[in-house]
């Protein structure tokens, strides 16, 4: 994961095309509780969709 020091923006990052959702659930759970706004979340990549449309 990779933020600015404002705490407005944040990547998360991977070296494949698709994450475990298990694994992307964690890290946007992880942002939230760093103070990040994890509501208006953009999810892109194959298959993606935000983590409340998976059951997460």
């Amino acid at each position: 994961m990779v933020a600015g020091y404002r705490k407005k923006l944040f990547w998360i990052l991977a070296r494949q095309p698709e994450m475990e959702p298990g694994l992307l659930d964690s890290l946007v759970r992880r942002a939230g509780e760093a103070g990040f706004d994890t509501s208006n979340l953009v999810i892109n990549g194959a298959g993606s969709a935000k983590p409340e449309e998976r059951g997460g």
